[in-house]
């Protein structure tokens, strides 16, 4: 427990930092770019369709196959990464026709 904690806090602060440090700079709209933060709203939905979706799939599968838990377990974990990953990709479509207009 106290491992997965650490990690935590290290992937959480880290992706605070990426944040901040790339909040108020121009973001990349060509090459390939690892930190999702320098991405421009296009490029992060399309990386949210292309990376993240099958992402998912695999460790939900994988979640499966490795955990003995009741169908509404699995059923809840299911809607909520369906969600998280819905919510992410309408919004970084939302605010790349937003960026589109202005």
């Amino acid at each position: 427990m106290l491992t997965f904690l650490f990690l935590l806090v290290i992937g959480l602060s880290t992706s605070m930092i990426s944040y901040i440090y790339y909040k108020n700079k121009d973001k990349a709209d060509k090459g390939f770019i690892i930190n999702y933060y320098h991405l421009s709203y296009r490029r992060r939905f399309f990386r949210d369709l292309t990376f993240t979706l099958p992402l998912y799939i695999v460790i939900l599968v994988f979640t499966f196959l490795q955990t003995n838990w009741s169908f509404l377990t699995y059923f809840l974990v299911c809607v909520g990464a369906g969600l998280l990953l819905f919510g992410s990709t309408f919004f970084n479509y939302y605010k790349w026709k937003q960026t589109e207009q202005d």
